[in-house]
């Protein structure tokens, strides 16, 4: 089977214990009560690999989903990162919503200092965007995960001490 093959190739690169994420967007066509979906994500996280709801907050994602789905983190979508300080309340309630479900959050688009001082001190558990890397070719990412290298050249300080 495909997909078991990739996760076992996935799993040989992951160092230390890290356990990769599988992405999920809603786009991708599936009803938020759909059984079969339902199925298919739990084999995933049966293979050791967590489930991440893709930007969430716009186009067809739903409340629904955080409940019938096994869903183990929410990533707020970029547009709200973005305009961060229009979408304070939003991303706070987002958060507090996760949290509360026993969720992990993690913000896309992440781009500035002010971005992620602000999400840092409201308890956003992972973020992502051109302030910590650029995209990284497949290729590469291996080799600087042995080396223990920033992706992209950029310093995680705060993730270190995390």
């Amino acid at each position: 089977m495909v997909g078991v093959r990739v996760f076992q190739e996935a799993e040989e690169i992951f160092l230390g214990g890290a356990c990769p994420v599988a992405d999920w967007c809603p786009s991708f066509g599936l009803g938020p009560t759909d059984a079969a979906t339902a199925a298919k994500l739990e084999a995933i996280r049966d293979l050791g690999v967590a489930v991440a709801l893709d930007d969430f907050g716009t186009g067809y994602s739903s409340l629904a989903y955080l409940q019938k789905l096994p869903i183990d983190t929410l990533k707020i979508d970029r547009s709200f990162v973005s305009a961060i300080q229009e979408q304070t309340t939003v991303i706070r309630a987002i958060l507090s919503l996760a949290h509360s479900l026993g969720m992990k959050v993690i913000a896309e688009g992440v781009e500035t200092v002010a971005q992620r001082e602000f999400l840092l001190s409201i308890g956003c558990n992972e973020m992502q965007g051109y302030f910590f890397s650029k995209p990284v070719a497949p290729a590469e990412i291996e080799q600087l995960m042995r080396a223990d290298q920033p992706l992209g050249g950029a310093l995680l300080p705060w993730a270190k001490s995390a």
